[in-house]
Parts: C-alpha cells; sequence; structure tokens
C-alpha cells in the first residue's frame, strides 16, 4: 500500500450540486405564460438539501413559490423555509362570470425533527404566517379577473407537533407492505384563532409478491373562531367526486383497495413498434364525508325518485 503520510488532507467544504430537475411550461387564455419546477440540490455528504419549488401562473403574486434549507447533520433533524401558496374557494358560478374567495399565504417556517428509532420520529414546527383574502369576479370568457371585496391581511403564528411512523416498503409501483401514520396538532394565535389535529393511517398488505392490500383512514377536526375549512374529493381522497367538492371542518375518509398486476409486458410491432409494462389496475371501496355541525350530521341521505 502506498504511503498515506505522502498525501495532502484538506477539511471538507460543503459544496452544492443538483440531484433532481424538473420543469415544464404552458399557456393558458386565462393566466396567459405558466411554467412548474422543481430544483433539488446536496452536498457530497448528503447531510444538507436544498429544495427550490414554483409554480408561476401569470404573475409572481398569483404564484406558488418555496425555498428550503434543511440540515440532516445530527439526530436532532431542522430545516427553514420559506413560502408562498394561494387557494381558490368558488362562490358563485354562472355561464358568464364566477365569483371566488382567493387567499394568498405568505410565510416562513422552522422545523424540528427528532426520530426515535428508523421508523418513528416526532417533529415540531413554528410557521409565521400573513393571509390576505379578496372575493373576485372572473369572466369565462375572457378569463379577466376583477376585484369585487378587498380583505385586510392577517398575521398570526401557528406552532404544530406531529407523531410520525413509517415504515413502509417500496415496490416498483408504489408501497407494498408495512405501513405509516401520522398525527398531527396545530394552534393558530394572533388575528387568526384556531385548533386543528389530524390523523392520517395507512396499511400495505403484501400478497404473493404481485399483489397488494391497501387501507387508509383520515379523520380531521378544527375548532375555535376561525375553523380551517378542509376539502375532501377527487382521486387522491374520494374518487368519484368531484375535486374539492366536499367541504367542512370536520372530516372523516376511509378508503381500502387492492391493486394487481394488469399488464406485465405488451409489444406493438405496427404501426409503431413500442412496449408496454408494469401496468397496475385496482378494485377499490372510498367512503368520506365533510361536516361542519356535528349535531345536524347525516351520514347518509335517501332520496325519492
Amino acid at each position: 500500500l502506498p504511503d498515506s503520510g505522502g498525501f495532502r488532507v484538506d477539511p471538507y467544504r460543503t459544496h452544492f450540486a443538483a440531484d433532481y430537475v424538473s420543469a415544464n411550461g404552458f399557456f393558458a387564455g386565462n393566466v396567459g405564460v405558466a411554467a412548474q419546477s422543481a430544483l433539488q440540490f446536496s452536498d457530497l455528504l448528503g447531510d444538507q438539501l436544498i429544495i427550490v419549488g414554483a409554480n408561476i401562473y401569470g404573475s409572481i403574486s398569483d404564484s406558488d413559490l418555496l425555498f428550503r434549507y434543511v440540515n440532516l447533520r445530527r439526530r436532532l433533524n431542522w430545516g427553514v423555509s420559506a413560502y408562498q401558496y394561494r387557494n381558490d374557494y368558488y362562490i358563485f358560478a354562472s355561464q358568464r362570470d364566477q365569483e371566488l374567495v382567493s387567499q394568498v399565504y405568505r410565510g416562513a417556517r422552522l422545523a424540528l425533527l427528532r426520530p426515535f428509532s428508523r421508523f418513528r420520529r416526532v417533529e415540531w414546527s413554528l410557521d409565521v404566517l400573513a393571509v390576505s383574502e379578496d372575493v373576485v369576479r372572473q369572466s369565462n370568457a375572457s378569463g379577466v379577473y376583477r376585484r369585487l371585496q378587498d380583505k385586510r391581511t392577517r398575521l398570526y403564528l401557528v406552532p404544530g407537533a406531529a407523531l410520525v411512523s413509517d415504515n413502509t416498503v417500496f415496490g416498483p409501483t408504489g408501497p407494498i407492505a408495512g405501513g405509516r401514520s401520522r398525527l398531527s396538532a396545530e394552534i393558530a394565535l394572533g388575528d387568526l384563532a384556531y385548533q386543528t389535529w389530524i390523523l392520517d393511517a395507512r396499511r400495505y398488505v403484501n400478497m404473493r409478491h404481485r399483489y397488494a392490500f391497501a387501507g387508509r383512514i383520515i379523520a380531521a377536526t378544527s375548532i375555535g373562531e376561525e375553523p380551517q375549512v378542509f376539502s375532501i374529493g377527487g382521486p387522491y381522497t374520494l374518487r368519484g367526486w368531484p375535486y374539492g367538492s366536499l367541504q367542512g371542518t370536520k372530516l372523516g375518509v376511509a378508503s381500502v383497495e387492492l391493486r394487481f398486476p394488469l399488464i406485465d409486458y405488451l409489444r406493438i410491432g405496427f404501426p409503431l413498434p413500442m412496449a408496454l409494462g408494469g401496468v397496475r389496475g385496482a378494485f377499490f371501496f372510498d367512503a368520506g364525508a365533510a361536516w361542519q355541525n356535528t349535531g345536524a350530521f347525516q351520514a347518509v341521505r335517501v332520496r325519492n325518485g
């Protein structure tokens, strides 16, 4: 072996390089030029991360922006981030115009993560937020927005905590065994006041290495002077219902699913040579509800005719 005393030893210096880059763009009549991008950088040891994301819709004030730094050098991980995102809630729609409440959130976040083991950890977070809310009218013909009502900006703090468990085993197409759960609580202090609790538990059972049974339960509630409003519906929460069609300060969702291989490998020679493989299918059953007043909640409604 060569004499190690002849090598020059330099101290390690952090140098970030790109790990992942994704970008796309399009044009839409109601927002103009739009683009989406995501970038992740890390150092040589992989214990420091920088994440940058942007969804640009017409103007910077209407866009979603994210900058995050995460430090994993010690067992107590920590991260800071700055962000902006927008939520729109339709309150009236006609063939000519649509009225909606537009909320823009701008804030900064400090997060601490302390793992107990390889599969369990506790998280603490503190968000400093400013939210502005406008009522605007959008023309369906031209896509032009016109402000109808301008409300003041509200400032508030949101401390939170969460208990996380995750021993999921992933296959080529997603989770195939194990499970994960997250129980979180947060309290808003300042111009907005609410308390929110959310439970999201998932379980995956592998069968013969090709089939998987998946189950999921979501329960959430928000109380206070201005509780948060949850929205469910669409392919990620309640399939068969329009996206965000059910809303309330309380919700419950249950889902079971049998996932199976549909097409292992299919090769076509004409008119274009192509191969298709790894396509999976699923039989599923979803049930869910979102409501405001627990006393008036009705799980099933029967309609005549």
